[in-house]
């Protein structure tokens, strides 16, 4: 009872305050302020060195409930109000709610959802991963994910599982000569799945981005090399269960050959441009011979059997998680909002592959003219820019929801029957 008493006063001082009064300090933010000085202290002992420039910066930790914030460093408008030694406001209703990088009040910042870890490194190592998607065009990389649909396929999944399998190898390898054999099957498997049409292009793009961004962090967060070695094969084991690889395999799989390439050259990131393709730079930097892809070795060493096993079991699962689909989104009505020009934030182990009409998220947030869409369920993104939700079933003001949803529309605009589905409509 007492926190939310003090949530409360909290809020209403808020309200109350103009930009520069100072607030009574809190819970909440005296956690924050202990999670800005934990991670200044990280950014501190590389010394510009990792990437040649700071990873010091705007930081905005949120609670995604209630939409208080609390900064580091006030905006360049200085309108948020002081607590403590740090900042607090509420964040704007058109502003998504993610960990993510993003430009506002004419600033680039590092957004946090709270709450975060306790461990420490595993905290700094999610806020140095978003610290680096912050200075990320100042290195001159674009922050693109495109379409890796093929990895969530039966023998993109089995090839990438195999890839995983053999880089675990590679990092306990005792020797040169066991590292180079791993590493070779790992660029193997890598390079049959590169045989899809624009595999290889758009696998390394997202690698650039998300992978980089995850390889930073690993280095950054303060793993001594046993540590970084247990993380990595502890994330691999959490990875092969995933629903889905396509939006999250570039945070695995360029910290693994990262952190391998880091000990034959500990600058090799440095030399990356937004064109360089890294399976390239793999197979010369280790002196890898380039085999052809077309073959698929049946390695025990790398448990193909298994994977084997378990990806007819996955793939059967997924056809009748497809034939829920089709009565969910298309044989039954529908509400059907359009997503051209938005913005938003997802989750990238809850994605699912429906062909031909699109992805099912199962969780994501949509900010768009009409409104916020909050999903905790199941939604399907179609081709056409259009967001599809089962029928709502409660209406309380301009929030409506709906298994798993909820919709707050703005002002001014209202759902509609149209024919069989619903669709938003502006008065």
């Amino acid at each position: 009872m007492k926190s939310s008493l003090n949530f409360f006063w909290l809020i209403m001082a808020l309200a109350c305050s103009s930009s520069n009064d100072l607030l009574p300090a809190n819970k909440e933010s005296r956690i924050a302020e202990k999670y800005f000085q934990s991670l200044d202290s990280q950014l501190t002992i590389d010394q510009n060195h990792f990437w040649g420039q700071t990873l010091k910066g705007p930081v905005i930790l949120v609670n995604p409930t209630t939409r208080l914030f609390y900064s580091n460093e006030n905006d360049a408008l200085k309108t948020f109000s002081k607590i403590g030694r740090i900042y607090a406001d509420t964040l704007p209703d058109d502003i998504p709610i993610a960990n993510t990088a993003l430009t506002w009040n004419k600033k680039r910042w590092t957004m946090a959802m709270l709450p975060l870890s306790e461990n420490v490194k595993n905290r700094n190592r999610l806020l140095i991963h978003e610290s680096f998607h912050r200075i990320q065009p100042s290195l001159g990389f674009n922050s693109t994910n495109p379409e890796n649909a093929h990895l969530d396929l039966f023998e993109g999944r089995v090839n990438m599982r195999l890839e995983i399998a053999a880089l675990k190898l590679a990092l306990l390898s005792s020797d040169d000569t066991e590292l180079k054999k791993h590493l070779q099957a790992a660029i193997h498997y890598r390079r049959a799945r590169h045989l899809y049409p624009k595999a290889q292009i758009n696998e390394n793009r997202h690698e650039l981005n998300e992978g980089l961004a995850e390889y930073t962090a690993l280095m950054l967060n303060g793993f001594n090399r046993k540590e970084a070695i247990e993380f990595l094969i502890n994330q691999a084991e959490k990875f092969t269960k995933s629903n889905s690889f396509q939006k999250s395999f570039a945070y695995l799989t360029l910290p693994m050959y990262g952190f391998l390439l880091n000990d034959r050259d500990n600058d090799w990131h440095k030399k990356l441009t937004d064109e360089s393709m890294l399976t390239d730079l793999i197979i010369e930097s280790f002196n890898l011979k380039t085999l052809s892809a077309l073959l698929i070795p049946n390695s025990e060493e790398y448990d193909y059997a298994t994977i084997v096993s378990e990806e007819k079991l996955f793939s059967h699962e997924n056809r009748q998680r497809v034939d829920r689909y089709q009565d969910l989104f298309i044989k039954s009505p529908t509400v059907r909002l359009p997503t051209s020009g938005s913005t938003g934030s997802f989750d990238p182990n809850r994605i699912y592959q429906f062909n031909p009409y699109g992805k099912v998220y199962g969780k994501a947030s949509v900010i768009a003219h009409w409104g916020l869409l909050e999903i905790n369920k199941e939604a399907l993104f179609t081709s056409n820019d259009t967001v599809m939700i089962t029928t709502p079933y409660e209406e309380l003001n301009s929030i409506i929801s709906g298994d798993g949803w909820t919709l707050k529309l703005n002002n001014g605009w209202y759902l509609i029957r149209d024919k069989k589905n619903f669709k938003p409509y502006q008065k």
